[in-house]
């Protein structure tokens, strides 16, 4: 029983970091050859080229139909659309998940565009979803994670600003400052906010990102007035640890993010989104009432990619930059792009089999299991349990010796060297893990409640559950690895008329009587 831990990423670039141990590259270069480099969605110096934007989508729709869906605000939830003058506009949001892998999944949600003058924050919302639609049919991860996830992508919130270049809406309002939390002057005046409102209405994020530019750094709760004497949420916790490991793997290119809460760091609003999908659900003395929802609970995250809101195009990097932290092609895209899979991954813990067993074995015999614990950032605990019973989770016979310390996204791996028992039969396997238990601490948050995010809760509490719309989410404290089965039985043994010479291999750990038991028509045993 050991455990090996390669790398600290608090000390080391991304670099070594799990989709560089995972995910193999080699292919990248050959299918973008001749267009690697990211581009910027405009005409002319400034303009943001809306038809080409939209085109782009819809193509990525058309080619990819089995996990690609394309649709706008205005017609899935009656919002009107953005109207000035002769120029009109659609709210478009995308949904990547491969429905035939199943519903009720747990969902992220990455925005670009709130602020229309900081373009860089479209690039990145379009370039993962082209990521992510892509790289399907080729990346074991990004198959997973489409297979195992309802991401949904929001790439221009404000798209008569990002057309014009300017940081308010068609009306002059800023879209960031319209949401019911902490409010400004105005709720939802904007198109954008009253849609992403609705979206929020219906699902349950549990990790969520909405870029921006002007700085580098991302920031969290709290970043409102009503939070600024003590600045501490309730997953304080967890927000750190989260914005930790993005600053790790978004990786070194123009030097890693700093992160830290937004009244900390930055400076305080009203009726900013992120404060608004992290606790206008809960935080009621916050909360306009006129506008109710159970799905703000996110860890909500803003990035602030660049320090300039509209960097040279020579920066946003390119294709072959996404596994390549600190490469020729590395850039404000990759790096984004790096952190919103990253925030995927960790919406839910998994445990992926890295060493799997034989699938048959004699009695007595070790085998050897090596494993990873994904989906989190900590492993509380971690064992494999196993018996005859074909439930290993709720009946098992056998457990190994708990284990903790990191998770995959440290490069840790765990392993165990199991000595089969002398029984025969078809023996039945998980390996269960408890994670991200440390996200439970507090020092004095404010308001002074237990944790409520969504990434919180669904991992660490048994008897929490909760639902908006048509979704639900449930609490589980463990977490199991598939079930796998070796079938244990003893090495056929031929016999010949008369005297047989039989040789037991001592660690198969057979005994006279059981012997006697295993060989048909055998009329006495002679051992010495």
């Amino acid at each position: 029983m050991r455990q090996v831990t390669r790398v600290d990423p608090r000390r080391i670039p991304a670099l070594v970091l799990l989709a560089v141990v995972l995910l193999s590259p080699s292919y990248i270069s050959a299918e973008h050859e001749k267009d690697s480099l990211y581009t910027y969605h405009v005409t002319g110096y400034s303009t943001g080229d809306y038809a080409g934007l939209v085109a782009d989508m819809q193509n990525l729709n058309a080619t990819y139909p089995g996990i690609f869906e394309l649709f706008t605000a205005q017609d899935a939830f009656g919002v009107p659309d953005v109207v000035y003058g002769s120029e009109t506009y659609k709210t478009w949001i995308i949904r990547i998940t491969n429905e035939s892998s199943g519903f009720d999944k747990p969902e992220v949600l990455f925005i670009g565009g709130h602020h229309g003058d900081e373009k860089v924050g479209v690039e990145a919302a379009y370039y993962l979803a082209e990521w992510f639609a892509e790289h399907y049919a080729t990346d074991d991860w990004i198959r997973y994670l489409v297979d195992h996830r309802e991401i949904y992508i929001v790439p221009v919130a404000n798209p008569y600003g990002w057309v014009h270049h300017q940081r308010y809406d068609e009306n002059g309002i800023d879209m960031n400052r319209d949401y019911p939390y902490d409010s400004s002057s105005h709720i939802f005046a904007t198109v954008g906010a009253r849609a992403i409102h609705e979206l929020t209405k219906r699902h349950l994020f549990i990790n969520t990102v909405s870029w921006h530019g002007g700085t580098e750094m991302i920031i969290y709760a709290w970043g409102c007035y009503a939070h600024t004497s003590n600045t501490e949420s309730p997953d304080d916790i967890a927000f750190y640890n989260q914005g930790q490991y993005m600053s790790a793997y978004g990786g070194p290119y123009s030097g890693y993010y700093p992160w830290g809460r937004a009244n900390d760091i930055l400076y305080p609003c009203y009726g900013a989104y992120e404060d608004y999908a992290y606790a206008a659900s809960w935080d009621l003395a916050n909360a306009e009432p006129l506008w109710p929802t159970n799905g703000c609970r996110s860890l909500t995250h803003c990035i602030e990619i660049s320090s300039s809101k509209f960097p040279s195009e020579s920066t946003l990097g390119g294709r072959n930059g996404v596994y390549n932290p600190g490469g020729t092609e590395d850039g404000y895209v990759p790096k984004n792009i790096r952190i919103a899979l990253m925030l995927t991954d960790i919406a839910e813990p998994y445990i992926e089999i890295t060493d799997s067993p034989p699938q048959e074995a004699e009695p007595g015999a070790t085998v050897n299991i090596s494993w990873k614990v994904m989906g989190a950032l900590t492993t509380a605990e971690t064992a494999v349990q196993y018996g005859l019973d074909a439930d290993p989770i709720n009946n098992y016979t056998y457990v190994t010796s708990l284990q903790s310390g990191g998770t995959g996204w440290q490069d840790v791996e765990y392993h165990e060297s199991i000595t089969l028992p002398a029984q025969p039969g078809t023996y039945y396997f998980t390996i269960r893990a408890k994670v991200d238990q440390d996200t439970l601490n507090q020092n004095n948050p404010e308001p002074q409640v237990a944790p409520q995010s969504l990434y919180v809760n669904m991992r660490t509490n048994d008897s929490w559950s909760i639902s908006n719309y048509n979704n639900t989410l449930e609490g589980h404290e463990n977490w199991y690895s598939r079930i796998f089965t070796i079938n244990v039985f003893p090495p056929e043994i031929e016999l010949y008329s008369g005297w047989n010479l039989i040789t037991i291999p001592v660690q198969n750990n057979y005994t006279a009587s059981s012997l006697a038991t295993l060989i048909p028509e055998c009329d006495m045993i002679a051992w010495w």
